[in-house]
């Protein structure tokens, strides 16, 4: 896969320096989450995976403090390991 977006950086005359490949290929699959309060039952495992990305809020509802985060920890864990499917991937 890295070598895929190294060959479109090359071809689209961008850098192909590996560490630039790396956070390229990083952003292009990269969604932003999206949670439904409606649905969260304030259990914290989102926050414990993602604390840079999800905090419980004062009405135990999970929110967004940092989606532009999510290269720095795993949200997929968090959205997989939400017990009421409140966390999702944005269209």
């Amino acid at each position: 896969m890295v070598l895929e977006a190294r060959g479109r950086l090359h071809r689209e005359g961008r850098s192909t320096d590996r560490s630039r490949v790396t956070v390229f290929n990083k952003e292009e699959r990269m969604a932003r989450p999206v949670v439904n309060q409606d649905l969260c039952v304030g259990c914290r495992l989102c926050e414990a995976a993602c604390p840079q990305v999800f905090a419980v809020n004062s009405d135990e509802k999970c929110e967004l403090i940092g989606p532009d985060k999510c290269g720095t920890c795993d949200c997929q864990q968090a959205i997989d390991g939400c017990p009421a499917q409140a966390i999702s991937w944005a269209d």
